[in-house]
């Protein structure tokens, strides 16, 4: 059962009809892969989408660094099966030592909000992958806010950009794993 206690969150939470209590039904598809997978199963994610899937929050508008964003709840059924698996998300996977389960897909789809099996959370995008949040309210509090998620560098690369800006590998604001 998910706890959220961020009056932000909360209030667009509860405009949905959540509930602590809430409890999504589990796609038939994504149910035949967690009965076979039981790691898959204690993941903190599947407990996050039967509380959360369904649920549509936010909007994309003008946040305090950066946009906010909208929130779409939902199985991403391909990733529980994996049918058309992202080599470039298994890379990350593994420099991780996680697990990445999608919990939502954000603004528009233009990416992903993912969480790892220790609930750590990161968005999925074209620009690549960034640090959300230490945990799943941390993490819809920066998107519905338009905090700005940090970025990652893979192993050898000395910057990035994200939000316009490049970020080089000594910068603070790279979420170093």
């Amino acid at each position: 059962m998910l706890n959220f206690e961020s009056p932000v969150v909360l209030e667009l939470l509860i405009a949905q009809g959540w509930t602590p209590e809430r409890e999504a039904a589990i796609p038939a598809i994504v149910r035949s892969s967690l009965d076979t997978q039981p790691r898959l199963a204690s993941h903190p994610a599947v407990a996050a989408l039967q509380n959360l899937a369904g649920l549509h929050i936010g909007q994309a508008g003008s946040g305090r660094e950066c946009a906010t964003s909208n929130i779409e709840f939902d199985w991403l059924e391909d990733h529980f099966t994996g049918e058309d698996p992202d080599d470039t998300l298994i890379a990350w996977e593994q420099r991780l030592n996680t697990r990445l389960i999608p919990l939502a897909e954000v603004h528009h789809a233009h990416s992903q909000l993912l969480m790892a099996h220790d609930g750590r959370c990161f968005s999925w995008s074209f620009a690549g992958i960034s640090f959300e949040g230490e945990n799943i309210q941390q993490a819809l509090e920066h998107l519905l806010l338009g905090i700005r998620s940090r970025p990652m560098l893979e192993p050898g690369q000395s910057a990035t950009t994200l939000y316009g800006l490049k970020y080089k590998a000594g910068d603070p604001e790279i979420y170093r794993y």
